[in-house]
């Protein structure tokens, strides 16, 4: 039975520590891994080790692949079975520029012929489930567009989709349009999960609850980790959850300390705060103080300073 809650893949964001604290409000929600690149994995990329290990706290976890290249990608995906993931996710949403110039990520959605290949390749190397992450066109986004890929995901057995219902240009510009993705889904031959701009748990549950919707959050989950376990509590009745942005901010740097290479640790963190900050009356100060810290340790310390001259910002009630 596929999950109600999807936690995004992020790139240098959904790291083991930021997983072990979602999944610490959260048995249910299903996790990510960082994006992983499938030419890197098989060559030997730097620090790709500490993308592809599942940790016994993670499951349901899965993977997810960026590539342009359809045997590649199915070696990679050969290699990651190796983890026994929940599932493989193939990577036709990303917008960033960088990705898009190597014809990867949204831009996979341009050669047609390529994506069957690349389904195809990464189908039959898996004996895990398979999905694919997808935007809603190249520079306009469409119906049409989105459900002729539906049918061919759907004929190459692949398990389900998420459709964020932007297009590639449009990166995280204007707002996700939940019209177009309700039109397309009732058109649809395969499971769609829905993605893009859920922020709170109310829109959240609206979406479950009343629109049926699977659905998928992404930067809202490093802001605040603790939004699936709002989201299961509001639907099955439960109380609300106490939460303490210091424990949260303590058992962030442990983990990233535990679980990263040492090299990487600053920057994955610093990353981390950029979102996690925006729980603060201060943040955007307390991010700026946070910028010139060379550990995370240190970074850690301007949190818990912060912390102790405002209590009253510590734990609340969600």
């Amino acid at each position: 039975m596929i999950p109600e809650l999807f936690c995004a893949p992020l790139a240098e964001i959904t790291t083991p520590a930021l997983r072990y604290l979602i999944r610490k409000f959260s048995s249910k929600v299903m996790l990510h891994t960082e994006m992983i690149s499938s030419a890197a994995l098989l060559n030997g990329g730097q620090f790709n080790q500490s993308k592809t290990i599942i940790h016994d706290f993670d499951h349901p976890v899965g993977f997810q692949l960026l590539g342009t290249n359809a045997q590649i990608m199915a070696r990679a995906a050969k290699e990651l079975l190796k983890q026994n993931p929940y599932s493989i996710d193939i990577n036709m949403g990303c917008s960033a520029p960088d990705i898009r110039k190597r014809g990867a990520g949204s831009y996979l959605l341009k050669d047609y012929d390529n994506v069957a290949k690349i389904v195809q390749g990464v189908r039959d190397s898996c004996d895990c489930r398979v999905s694919v992450k997808m935007r809603a066109g190249i520079t306009e986004s469409s119906a049409e567009f989105v459900i002729k890929y539906l049918k061919l995901f759907n004929d190459y057995g692949i398990d389900y989709v998420t459709l964020h219902p932007r297009n590639a240009h449009e990166g995280f510009r204007h707002t996700a349009s939940r019209k177009l993705f309700t039109e397309i889904k009732n058109q649809s031959p395969i499971q769609l999960i829905y993605n893009g701009d859920i922020s709170e748990t109310t829109e959240a549950v609206d979406l479950i609850r009343d629109f049926n919707n699977k659905i998928m959050i992404g930067r809202a989950a490093a802001v605040k980790p603790w939004i699936f376990g709002q989201i299961d509590n509001r639907i099955n009745g439960k109380n609300n959850l106490i939460i303490d942005l210091a424990e949260c901010t303590e058992i962030f740097i442990e983990k990233i300390h535990q679980f990263l290479p040492s090299k990487i640790q600053t920057l994955r963190s610093l990353r981390f705060f950029g979102y996690f900050c925006n729980n603060f009356r201060f943040g955007h100060n307390l991010f700026s103080a946070i910028k010139k810290k060379e550990s995370v340790s240190e970074m850690g310390k301007v949190i818990f300073d912060y912390l102790q001259r405002h209590p009253e910002e510590r734990t609340f009630n969600m």
